[in-house]
């Protein structure tokens, strides 16, 4: 890949007119459908992953069970991370939406 670093191939959203890559709004949307797609397709899987997980930390090879412990500790903090900003945000768009209401 030897593009130039400030030339990205695409951004977050439909391409601008500025990027090499151009994709209708239809074929941006059929990626969308297709990354929801995958992403329902991973949550689906997600119990037996830890299932399987949980069965390592019983593993009779310390290794194993030592990256098991890592993964699940590991995971469990970012979705942690996750939630608490999702929740931060979600308190800052309130405020927001509450200060835009009343300077009508």
């Amino acid at each position: 890949m030897n593009r130039p670093p400030k030339q990205p191939a695409f951004r977050y959203g439909p391409p601008t007119g500025d990027s090499p890559i151009r994709l209708s709004r239809a074929a941006w949307r059929r990626g969308d459908e297709l990354i929801t797609n995958a992403l329902g397709e991973l949550v689906d899987s997600a119990s037996g992953a830890v299932a399987t997980l949980r069965a390592l930390l019983e593993a009779p090879d310390e290794r194993v069970k030592l990256g098991a412990a890592k993964t699940i500790l590991d995971q469990l903090l970012r979705i942690r991370e996750t939630l608490t900003l999702s929740q931060r945000l979600a308190t800052l768009e309130r405020a927001l939406q509450a200060g835009n209401g009343k300077r009508r």
